[in-house]
């Protein structure tokens, strides 16, 4: 009986796991890029952009002009443009020297996802800011793929936090139970690690106002490795055997 279960929940498991992976993106065509030179919608057509090799360029933050061509047999039909992470705080999307989509049209309350509608142009500028690091996966899919996919996301995703507040809820049972506070201090390094997730994931969004985001994120810059060091102290207990590390410790 027991083997059946544990075979049912591996078979769940893994058909899960294939519905979370998103189907392969093949409107994009190409990906081209420039550092914003006081560009504008008028003249951007005409400056030399260099191929997107990979997502990441680097940490020199500010304004880049993208260059956005698509699959010309999937034009005629309404599209989604999303950009998952944290570090774009203003975003244009143009089309022919003209706007098309801005931050305000954002979809999506935890990343950024712009609805655009099927036309013929198969080339798009996009003009980003980025306040952190200049990281810019972006995903073009079909208007019924992205919501389905969003939806895996969410399923994906409310596991993964279930999980993670079952684990606080038991810890904190055990730290009643047993008056030992390393249960505590768990509790307070899986609260913190997994907030700071929150901030990577765009979730931070769903509990956090926008004025707060980036304050919450330099604190949580500080208190997860505080946490995981007072969890690793406690665990230890090695300033009992060296009682001047727990000094060094808290210093370092």
């Amino acid at each position: 009986m027991l083997k059946n279960k544990i075979t049912y929940l591996l078979k769940l498991s893994c058909f899960l796991f294939l519905l979370s992976c998103s189907k392969e993106n093949t409107i994009v065509t190409n990906i081209s890029y420039v550092i914003d030179n006081n560009f504008t919608q008028e003249n951007i057509k005409n400056q030399n952009f260099t191929p997107l090799a990979t997502p990441r360029l680097g940490v020199k933050n500010g304004t880049y002009w993208f260059k956005v061509k698509l699959n010309n047999t999937l034009l005629s039909l309404p599209k989604i443009f999303e950009i998952k992470g944290n570090t774009i705080d203003q975003l244009e999307i143009y089309t022919n020297q003209k706007k098309i989509a801005d931050s305000n049209d954002n979809i999506d309350p935890i990343n950024l996802a712009f609805l655009v509608k099927a036309s013929n142009e198969d080339t798009y500028f996009i003009k980003a800011h980025f306040q952190k690091q200049v990281f810019f996966p972006l995903n073009i899919q079909l208007e019924d793929t992205y919501y389905f996919n969003e939806k895996l996301s969410y399923l994906k995703n409310g596991w993964y936090y279930g999980f993670v507040f079952m684990v606080i809820v038991v810890n904190l049972f055990f730290y009643i139970s047993i008056k030992h506070r390393v249960f505590l201090a768990y509790c307070f390094f899986v609260l913190f690690t997994n907030l700071g997730l929150t901030d990577y994931d765009g979730y931070i969004h769903l509990w956090a106002s926008p004025n707060a985001v980036q304050y919450i994120g330099i604190a949580l810059h500080f208190l997860v490795p505080l946490s995981s060091g007072i969890f690793a102290s406690l665990l230890l207990d090695h300033y009992k055997l060296m009682p001047k590390s727990k000094l060094i410790s808290i210093l370092i």
